[in-house]
């Protein structure tokens, strides 16, 4: 046997022996006191979980996570608003809420594109939950515990600022709060008094067209197929030449005789400084320009354009819609993404050309001037503006001050002016068979003005009909004619009563060089 055999042979028998030795007295002998008390394992309810808040005297709030939480910290910038027709009360909410939210919560990565979807809606769905997916409800579907709020209302910035603005405020009310845990923050916007959640974002969110990030231009650049984005912005050099060639793309500039050449695809063009020259390329584009000395081409396409200041517009080939306007002393573009604004000097020229096409165009203000090209156009002058039909049959909207020619075609021209407005209206029909449809309105005037003055009235093709803006309170009585004596002209006497007690009044229309017309030439629209 060897040593180890019979070590463990003598182990073995000693511990036989012990099972069985008894002392004399019946006692057992008592084994030594251990050193230490063996630790008790914790129960999983006696876990240190949750977290606490503490508002120290300087106003410092402290949130600390237990040590076995598996939770995280979030932060909601929170903004609600209320449409009570006053912008100084539009927001009533707006402060940061700090939660403790379950391990796991699934809250959206969303780019700016996205950022209707709002977390946890599908599930509020799925669960058939019933009511407004509020912020009450969004923070029982994602199991979100409210630890403190801060209240931001005394900082938000007057008019509607941007959600970068108001994003960095939030953040900005996080530097009173120290916690031992990192805060992830998003940005959540509710409408209507709280009863939807309209948006959602992280705080680093990334604008995004298309899904395409801005490319900062500081030098000629030149796009590919795919979608661009390319932003001009202050700090640029002037005189850059972006080229965007084809696919959807959007250009933005800020910067003085910045060329955009749009190329193929459905474009968006922001351009708010002076100079500029757009071309939309071919494609369904969009176009906002905005400063003076402006050249603006929609090229082939059903493209949209509206302008301020001064310059020229084209639509270009396509049924485009076109407004052009000269009497804002400034231009802006809402976006509480990145907001557009410019100031303008009223009364420049601009002029604006539909060009092939049956086009909507809109211009407004003295020194501009709209022509609607070929096709069958809409046109209204507004603000002292001049308009021409051109070629097609086109409807020609006239306001008080504007002066429209239809030109070739049977064009019909329509007014719904108040019948005491400063300055009349001047329409010349041009070659074929026109017709003037006038709705009047407020007919008071004890001596009025002519109301519209027609140059080249013909009874014998031309249709004059006239009509009440509100019939329910102003009624046509007749209609009479009074010839000048030196037969320059007749006048058209529309003479209305009202409802309010005030006196009869005569809406006054002129027909230069018109002798020997009847009165029944004149259609009363009902």
């Amino acid at each position: 046997m060897g040593f180890l055999s019979a070590l463990l042979g003598l182990g073995a028998l000693a511990a036989l022996s012990g099972l069985f030795d008894s002392s004399d007295d019946g006692e057992s002998e008592t084994p030594g006191e251990p050193d230490e008390t063996p630790e008790t394992p914790e129960e999983e309810g006696a876990q240190d979980t949750g977290a606490t808040v503490t508002t120290l005297e300087d106003g410092t709030v402290e949130v600390e996570l237990g040590e076995h939480e598996t939770g995280g910290l979030v932060s909601l910038i929170y903004l609600d608003s209320e449409d009570t027709g006053e912008s100084s009360d539009f927001y009533t909410k707006f402060e940061t809420r700090i939660y403790l939210a379950p391990e796991g919560t699934d809250l959206s990565q969303n780019a700016s594109e996205s950022s209707s979807g709002i977390p946890g809606y599908d599930a509020f769905v799925a669960g058939n939950g019933t009511g407004a997916y509020d912020l009450e409800a969004l923070e029982e579907t994602l199991g979100l515990e409210l630890l403190h709020t801060i209240d931001l209302m005394p900082s938000m910035p007057d008019g509607q600022p941007t959600f970068p603005a108001l994003i960095d405020l939030g953040l900005d009310a996080l530097d009173q709060v120290e916690a031992n845990a990192p805060i992830k923050s998003y940005f959540l916007e509710a409408v209507t008094d709280g009863d939807d959640l309209s948006l959602f974002l992280p705080e680093d969110y990334v604008p995004t067209y298309n899904g395409v990030a801005a490319t900062a231009v500081t030098d000629n650049v030149t796009g590919g197929d795919e979608t661009d984005w390319f932003a001009v912005e202050e700090g640029a050099p002037t005189g850059l030449v972006v080229d965007t060639q084809g696919g959807d793309d959007l250009v933005t500039t800020k910067v003085d005789d910045t060329e955009i050449r749009a190329g193929d695809g459905d474009d968006l063009v922001i351009a708010y400084s002076n100079g500029n020259s757009v071309s939309g390329g071919a494609g369904n584009d969009t176009i906002n320009a905005s400063g003076h000395d402006l050249v603006i081409t929609g090229d082939a396409g059903a493209d949209q354009i509206h302008t301020y200041g001064s310059g020229q517009v084209m639509g270009g080939e396509g049924n485009d819609t076109l407004y052009a306007g000269n009497d804002q002393d400034h231009s802006s573009l809402s976006s509480r993404w990145n907001p557009f604004e410019i100031a303008l000097e009223t009364g420049l020229p601009l002029e604006v050309d539909g060009g092939a096409g049956s086009d909507n165009i809109i211009v407004s203000g003295v020194n501009t001037t709209g022509y609607g090209g070929e096709g069958d156009d809409f046109l209204s002058v507004e603000n002292g503006a001049m308009g021409y039909g051109g070629d097609g049959n086109d409807h020609l909207q006239l306001s008080a001050g504007s002066t429209v020619f239809g030109e070739d075609g049977d064009d019909l021209f329509t007014m719904n002016e108040f019948q005491n407005a400063p300055d009349s209206a001047v329409a010349t029909g041009g070659d074929g068979a026109d017709t003037y449809r006038l709705a009047i309105r407020g007919a008071n005037a004890p001596d009025p003005e002519p109301y519209l003055r027609i140059t080249d009235f013909d009874p014998s093709e031309d249709a004059l009909e006239v009509a009440l803006w509100n019939r329910d309170s102003e009624t046509i009585e007749s209609v009479t004619l009074s010839e000048a004596s030196d037969g320059s002209h007749t006048d058209v006497l529309v003479n209305v009563s009202n409802i309010y007690g005030q006196p009869p009044a005569s809406v006054i229309i002129r027909l230069d060089g018109v002798t020997g017309m009847s009165p029944d030439a004149v259609v009363i629209q009902a």
